[in-house]
């Protein structure tokens, strides 16, 4: 990915900071025409997040820590790390209305450079990030997971998934033109998952990945740095 595409991406990211958990009703720069499908696969995830979430949790690149009102009560410590303030004055709003404040960290970085204490975490959040990676910035991530996680503690993916009706609109992986209602346009790179993406960023990555939810328009597995048959 060249520097201009990087640039864009976080720039699209930050302008969209008020506006972005529209993503998660469908009626954002939504690809999949039916916004029931995300409202209702929302939903469905966020019943499932407590089952892997707790103790002390760490959300990386949290955004707007959208699904931080599902599982906060799970937790008694959690970290919220993202490099964009706009993104993270949405989280702080967020985190004032749950009276969550006592027990949440707030980290304004780049979680590449950002020095994590080793095994200092029981579980991660990583939403929607890892389709943003170049395939060298995901290696460095996974690397990245491994040293923060405790022994047995588990990891969350949640992203977009891959499908004949994402086919009509995007190609699988590469450059996508996104642009905002006052007209700015952006190119951005982005990628799509489906199970066998994950199954290969499993061995390629020695991590136990087990997919927990396959919709239309997102896909979320649950995985652990250790083979963990709890997980399967």
């Amino acid at each position: 990915m060249n520097p201009k595409h990087k640039l864009n991406m976080f720039e699209y990211s930050d302008a969209r900071a008020s506006g972005y958990d529209k993503n998660y009703t469908g009626s954002g720069p939504a690809s999949i025409s039916d916004p029931n499908a995300y409202r209702e696969e929302v939903s469905t995830i966020s019943r499932l997040l407590p089952n892997y979430i707790g103790a002390e949790h760490i959300d990386l690149a949290c955004g707007t820590g959208f699904w931080l009102q599902f599982y906060e009560k799970n937790c008694h410590s959690i970290t919220l790390i993202d490099q964009s303030e706009t993104m993270l004055s949405e989280c702080s709003q967020k985190i004032k209305k749950l009276g969550t404040k006592s027990k949440v960290q707030i980290i304004c970085d780049d979680l590449f450079k950002y020095p994590f204490e080793q095994n200092r975490y029981d579980s991660a959040l990583i939403g929607f990030l890892i389709s943003l990676m170049t395939k060298s910035e995901e290696r460095d991530f996974f690397n990245i997971l491994k040293r923060i996680l405790r022994p047995g503690g588990i990891f969350i993916i949640i992203d977009s998934i891959w499908s004949k009706e994402r086919a009509a609109t995007y190609s699988k992986i590469g450059i996508q033109k996104r642009m905002l209602n006052d007209g700015r346009e952006f190119e951005i790179y982005k990628r799509y998952f489906d199970k066998k993406d994950f199954d290969d960023l499993a061995n390629k990555h020695k991590v136990n990945l087990t997919v927990i939810h396959e919709g239309r328009a997102f896909i979320a597995a649950a995985g652990s740095v250790a083979k963990l048959t709890a997980l399967e």
